[in-house]
């Protein structure tokens, strides 16, 4: 799962256009990002949603039932992180963050990930 969330995210992750705000960056990068939504995963997952929440980019992804079971929040939103890192991590140095929300069974069980600040370890 990790590797291709990551190779995906990694693709869509290239840098906006120039904005002054950490927020107004955030924006950019959510409406660059739309067309990950809908894209499902191995396992049955599937980004339902790609949204800035103030310096805060919220990636929403649902799964079938019991998906989290295995997973730590942590490793879920390493996941995706790992994407906007293979650059170098330049999109945490401006300040941006990003949380991933999760859901199972078509949103049942909602889950608000916490914000992340930095690239995972390796």
């Amino acid at each position: 799962m990790a590797f291709i969330l990551t190779a995906s995210i990694g693709l869509a992750a290239a840098q906006p256009a120039y904005a002054s705000k950490v927020s107004d960056m955030v924006a950019s990068y959510a409406s660059s990002m739309q067309e990950l939504v809908g894209q499902e995963y191995d396992g049955g997952l599937k980004v339902t949603g790609v949204r800035a929440d103030g310096e805060v980019l919220v990636i929403e992804v649902d799964g079938p039932a019991g998906w989290r079971t295995e997973l730590d929040p942590t490793m879920i939103a390493d996941a995706f992180a790992s994407g906007f890192c293979q650059s170098g991590g330049e999109f945490f140095q401006t300040g941006m963050k990003i949380r991933v929300d999760t859901t199972e069974t078509a949103g049942k069980n909602p889950f608000v990930g916490t914000p992340i600040t930095h690239c995972p370890a390796k």
